[in-house]
């Protein structure tokens, strides 16, 4: 629980509420302390946003998530002097020189170690979706040539079953005209013994 004649906090509080702490009475802050712990927690985040969404009209351009987890929620509700000290974070980096630039992922946790941010640039974005089309790009010309090999693979087999078919149908042909061929031979050797018979 924050003491009131702590006069540190009572300046980071005023602060917050754009007031120099000299207008700050003392009684005024730990009214206002105590109606933050009387709200509930979704009262609590509906105010965190607001404030939230005030800073990021410095930088309209912003490309940023800010992720708040569960214990950072309650330790932001529980303790305002880590709410503002989460918040002064925040202004560093969401109001800060790089705005605008690139994409960002705010990470609030339970302690200020938790707090976390990833960035990416723009730029680098460019450079891996030029990169990825490239490398589409040759994807697709190595499937068509893996396709165009496969046709001519296809056309090459079905051309060599053919003339097997073919060589097959050739040779039961041959055979059945050899086996003709053999009982007209053999049928004329009987006629010609018998026709022999006669005469003799």
């Amino acid at each position: 629980m924050l003491e009131i004649n702590d006069s540190r906090r009572l300046q980071e509080y005023a602060a917050t509420w754009n007031r120099d702490s000299q207008e700050l009475s003392e009684i005024e802050f730990v009214s206002a302390v105590e109606r933050i712990q009387e709200m509930s927690m979704e009262q609590f985040q509906q105010e965190f946003w607001d404030e939230v969404e005030q800073m990021m009209q410095w930088c309209p351009n912003h490309h940023t998530l800010i992720h708040v987890t569960r214990e950072g929620w309650e330790k932001m509700k529980e303790d305002p002097e880590y709410r503002e000290r989460v918040m002064a974070l925040l202004r560093r980096d969401l109001m800060g020189p790089f705005c605008g630039q690139g994409y960002r992922i705010v990470t609030i946790g339970g302690s200020e170690e938790e707090y976390r941010v990833d960035s990416w640039s723009t730029s680098s974005d460019q450079k891996e979706e030029d990169d990825y089309m490239e490398r589409r790009r040759r994807r697709r010309k190595e499937f068509q040539k893996r396709y165009e090999k496969l046709l001519e693979k296809r056309r090459l087999e079905k051309k060599r079953l053919e003339k097997k078919r073919l060589e097959k149908y050739l040779l039961e042909r041959s055979m059945q005209e050899r086996k003709r061929l053999e009982l007209l031979h053999l049928e004329a050797v009987e006629n010609s013994m018998l026709y022999a018979e006669k005469w003799y």
